[in-house]
């Protein structure tokens, strides 16, 4: 959505009806209880009109991994991950933080931490994968988020670095 909603909810019925038409990353997560749909034709759309497509996509290959199968050099793909620690804190960071929002029960928390440490293991091994523009790492960066300040501001600036060029120049 072009209007700066995250997320627009479907029945599997009218998912499966939307994903149907057009070309899309799929994502199939928590145990395919959830799925997510990213249509390739409106971000090559919106990149054509001049936008800047900003998304938050399953860290694993059908998800990061296929976005930049596609677009190569033409995507800059962040792996964040919660903790520069070993697989078990990241796993404990994590599950507080869940905890700390209130928004989630003990069990979907639970669910979510079951499928975490794929995601990151992922992201800290930055597969190779074969895109337009010869093999590539999927993710240009990795972050670590123990800081959100600091998290921030890395992001920030390796966006400002994308925009305006090693120079700072548009």
């Amino acid at each position: 959505n072009h209007d700066g909603s995250w997320y627009d909810g479907a029945s599997p019925e009218a998912f499966n009806v939307r994903t149907s038409t057009g070309r899309w990353i799929v994502t199939h997560q928590l145990s395919n209880t959830v799925l997510y749909g990213i249509c390739i034709d409106e971000i090559e759309s919106a990149a054509a009109a001049g936008l800047v497509c900003i998304l938050s996509i399953f860290a694993g290959p059908e998800g990061a991994g296929t976005l930049k199968e596609i677009f190569g050099q033409q995507v800059v793909s962040i792996g964040l991950v919660a903790s520069s620690a070993d697989i078990n804190t990241q796993l404990a960071v994590l599950e507080d933080r869940l905890v700390k929002r209130g928004r989630d029960s003990r069990e979907a928390i639970e669910v979510r931490l079951k499928h975490q440490p794929e995601q990151i293991m992922y992201i800290e091994t930055n597969p190779l994968v074969e895109t337009p523009s010869g093999k590539m790492r999927v993710f240009d960066e990795i972050v670590t988020n123990d800081d959100l300040s600091i998290a921030t501001e890395k992001i920030l600036s390796l966006f400002d670095a994308m925009v305006l060029g090693p120079l700072g120049e548009e």
